[in-house]
């Protein structure tokens, strides 16, 4: 399913005109703990979908695999949605049968492509997977998207090769944890059911640290799905950083065209 979606078009990079941080709001910090929800029918992928978030990374390029939203275990393995290795961007891992060993991997780009190298910067990135299925033939097709206000997306890069049309159908038991392995901040991440070709702001789940209570370990969300830290403190009540926002420009902008 193709979005129809704009052109790119360039955004500055830096903060408000004059300088200074920005007011990000809560976020988890991920170099403190995790947060997670218990396994639930919905969480398993039967339609063609879409994930975004608003986050940021601050990890060197290396070796390690880290997950912005993150659903398996040992044998008992389903998906991997928004996560970097090395120098790679990926809007997906899957695993069909559950272990390792098949795994599907969907490279949407470079990490500097997604703004995620040099580290440091708040961003809106996701990707849209169109073509679900159930069978292994390769039609699920990826496309990385950015946003300067995490509310309209434009498509970023070229679209990878597609991928098995159930790489992600897998039913596993593990709760969904947010955060494996991540080094920086998520404020909010979120996937959509897609349908027609069009989202209709069907979520299936969402986290956004603006909910979380102030205090517990464990707190119910809008949508009454419950979600527990890996330990207190883990959501940062207020931050401030350089971040993308659209408004007026430094008066030194660097503009650059994704």
């Amino acid at each position: 399913m193709v979005l129809g979606l704009p052109h790119p078009v360039p955004f500055l990079l830096g903060t408000p005109a004059g300088g200074g941080l920005v007011s990000s709001g809560p976020y988890l910090d991920t170099t403190k703990g995790t947060i997670s929800t218990p396994d639930a029918a919905d969480l398993n992928i039967t339609s063609d979908f879409r994930i975004t978030a608003k986050f940021r990374d601050d990890s060197a390029e290396a070796a390690a695999a880290r997950y912005l939203a993150y659903k398996g275990s040992g044998v008992d393995l389903a998906y991997g949605l928004l996560s970097t290795f090395a120098s790679a961007f990926y809007g997906g891992l899957g695993w069909p049968s559950g272990g390792s060993g098949s795994q599907i991997n969907v490279v949407l780009g470079i990490r500097t492509t997604y703004n995620l190298t040099p580290p440091g910067l708040d961003v809106y990135r996701g990707a849209d997977f169109v073509g679900w299925g159930t069978t292994s033939d390769p039609t699920l097709q990826a496309t990385g998207l950015k946003s300067n206000d995490g509310v309209t997306w434009t498509p970023q890069g070229s679209p990878p090769a597609p991928v098995a049309a159930d790489g992600f159908n897998r039913d596993s038991a593990i709760p969904l944890v947010l955060g494996l392995g991540w080094l920086g901040r998520i404020y909010w991440v979120q996937v959509e059911r897609l349908w027609s070709g069009l989202p209709n702001n069907d979520i299936v789940w969402r986290f956004d640290a603006n909910d979380y209570p102030g205090a517990g370990l464990t707190y119910g969300d809008p949508r009454g799905r419950t979600w527990t830290l890996s330990i207190a403190g883990a959501i940062v009540p207020q931050g401030e950083s350089p971040t993308q926002l659209p408004g007026p420009a430094p008066e030194t902008p660097e503009e650059v065209t994704l």
